[in-house]
């Protein structure tokens, strides 16, 4: 019986070849992109302070990685500890933690749940939460932007994640999206008046520029920012953002066959990889240059062992995890 994930699912239907570096060798980049690296340590924040409140610990483990980076590793991916504490502090000003009450699951493995005679799915949810409209199975999406609206009727892994959690008997109502955007508000810049700049297209929220005040000007100052205020009090948050929507049976079926049919083509030819080759995608994948190489008939193997480890030797923010988020 072969059990796949999500992950896997995707990764096969982006490129067959990218699916055999990943899950038949089994090697990953040395170094992991810094919206990946970002997204997966604020993920990792946002389980721990949703399970307990207590997420100092994870913290301390980015900085000690960052500290034991060298110089140029540091340049390149920036201040990361500093990044995510503010994103992260940023994310508990807006939901607080009242809500914590109202997670029947976090961060849980569930499965395996048969897809066929042959296959079975095994997955990772990030939170099941007790809404007004019922249940609903919650997933943290990391992103430079808020993504828009014809990109959710692409997410077709919240909808298989919903159609598991049905067949192990949870009653699921709605699907939401948990948007965090991996950029920190800008703090307004003092003029030389000593006011605070009121540029109408300044890429901040409420909160930050209402502290922003009270740091700099103090809160006698608050009514001379009313009409700035008011805008971004009103204008949709484009940092943090939440957005439910209720499912259907007719919802999920179409992408529970896909995903039946994908896990089919994985069991009987993953050892057989083709490559998709494109000049869009390919750019975008982890595997490009040893994909070169090794279609060029270069030295493949220096690459590697230069870029790539063995999946085991990834490291973990917390405890380890079973599957991929």
């Amino acid at each position: 019986m072969l059990t796949v994930s999500y992950s896997e699912i995707k990764r096969w239907r982006f490129c067959r070849q990218s699916h055999y570096y990943n899950y038949v060798e089994k090697i990953v980049p040395r170094a992991k992109p810094k919206p990946l690296k970002i997204g997966n340590i604020i993920h990792k924040l946002i389980e721990v302070w949703s399970r307990d409140g207590n997420y100092s610990s994870i913290l301390i483990q980015v900085q000690a990685e960052y500290d034991s980076m060298f110089s140029e590793e540091q340049e390149d991916y920036g201040n990361i500890p500093k990044l995510v504490e503010q994103i992260f502090h940023g994310y508990i000003d807006k939901y607080g933690g009242k809500e914590r009450k109202k997670y029947q699951l976090i961060e849980q493995v569930m499965g395996p749940i048969p897809l066929t005679s042959k296959t079975q799915l095994k997955f990772k949810v990030d939170k099941v939460m007790d809404m007004e409209i019922g249940n609903a199975v919650c997933e943290t999406k990391t992103s430079k932007r808020i993504p828009e609206e014809n990109m959710r009727i692409w997410d077709i892994q919240t909808l298989l994640y919903a159609w598991g959690l049905k067949e192990l008997g949870y009653d699921i109502n709605a699907v939401l999206w948990d948007y965090v955007r991996t950029k920190v508000p800008t703090i307004p810049h003092i003029l030389k008046n000593g006011s605070l700049s009121q540029n109408k297209d300044i890429d901040t929220n409420y909160d930050t520029y209402y502290k922003t005040i009270i740091k700099e000007c103090g809160k006698e100052h608050l009514k001379e920012y009313k009409e700035i205020l008011e805008r971004l009090k009103w204008r949709p948050d484009q940092f943090y953002k939440r957005i439910v929507q209720s499912i259907s049976n007719s919802m999920m079926k179409s992408v529970v066959r896909d995903a039946k049919i994908t896990s089919l083509e994985i069991l009987n030819m993953s050892r057989l990889p083709v490559k998709s080759i494109s000049g869009f995608t390919c750019p975008m994948c982890f595997y490009s240059n040893l994909c070169y190489a090794d279609t060029r008939n270069l030295d493949g193997d220096f690459i590697r062992k230069k870029e790539f480890m063995n999946k085991e030797e990834e490291i973990e923010y917390g405890e380890e995890t079973t599957e991929e988020n």
